[in-house]
């Protein structure tokens, strides 16, 4: 198993790059209409430039539509803060959107091996270099410091955090031979914070703002997202710097995310 404080520095950045995913789920997407079912993904409309009020509203709509997506993810941390992971921890894997939030299941690379499955407001953690037991947890548990994912990943959070941030158009690019058009968004952190009933406290060590790239097909769909955060260290020394960055594909096509066996888990989260 990941041991001592490993593990806890290393669960901060499992959230992370989870969180990240999730923010293109944004919005009441779980409440949406649904237009497709799994599998009848199509090819993309033409571009629409959209406006601030737009952008987000759009994507989760379109998100609602397609409800499945494949998903890659890379979170890169530099810094001296001794709580703080420093590595690179990179997620690839399949998503599914419903009523009740945000399911997934992924293999991790990089620093650390790892297995991830999110269900049903439940993850669950297996490190690779450890053996074939998984760590549980019930997302549901407030005193687990985990337990901030239940929160982050749940869509309508996400969308009260962001509002209707500053948007700014910065062209078309293509990605992945996909055309889109790139825009930047600037999260207010003291509006994020609130949302997601953090301590107050946990704004300053934020940035002014929270940038976030996204790239958006025709259909309003993420296609690509990018976001570089630096933050104050709270043990103090060198500023934390994360940089996270992925893709999302393969919009609508059927995915299955099944969790572990009772007899393989264990909710015994060492160091934490």
């Amino acid at each position: 198993m990941v041991a001592g404080s490993t593990a806890s520095r290393l669960g901060r950045r499992l959230a992370t790059a989870v969180a990240v995913v999730a923010v293109g789920l944004s919005g009441d997407a779980c409440d949406g209409p649904v237009g497709q079912p799994p599998g009848a993904a199509d090819s993309p409309a033409p571009l629409q430039q959209l406006s601030a009020e737009q952008l987000l509203p759009a994507v989760a709509t379109a998100l609602a539509k397609a409800r499945t997506a494949s998903f890659t993810v890379t979170v890169t941390t530099t810094g001296s803060d001794p709580a703080v992971a420093a590595g690179t921890l990179a997620l690839e894997g399949v998503l599914r959107l419903d009523g009740r939030g945000v399911d997934l299941a992924a293999s991790a690379t990089g620093d650390h091996a790892l297995e991830v499955v999110l269900l049903n407001r439940a993850l669950y953690v297996r490190d690779e270099a450890g053996g074939p037991e998984w760590l549980a947890l019930d997302l549901a548990d407030q005193s687990h410091p985990l337990s901030l994912l239940g929160r982050t990943v749940d869509p309508r959070r996400l969308f009260a955090a962001m509002g209707t941030p500053p948007v700014t158009f910065v062209g078309e690019e293509e990605v992945g031979g996909v055309p889109t058009h790139h825009y930047t968004v600037a999260l207010d952190p003291a509006a994020y914070v609130a949302a997601l009933d953090l301590p107050e406290g946990f704004v300053r060590y934020l940035p002014a703002t929270i940038p976030l790239d996204l790239w958006v097909d025709g259909d309003h769909r993420p296609v690509r997202f990018r976001q570089e955060v630096q933050s104050v260290a709270a043990a103090g020394g060198a500023p934390v710097i994360t940089a996270t960055e992925g893709t999302w594909s393969d919009f609508g096509r059927r995915v299955r995310i099944v969790a572990p066996p009772d007899a393989e888990t264990t909710d015994d989260w060492p160091g934490m």
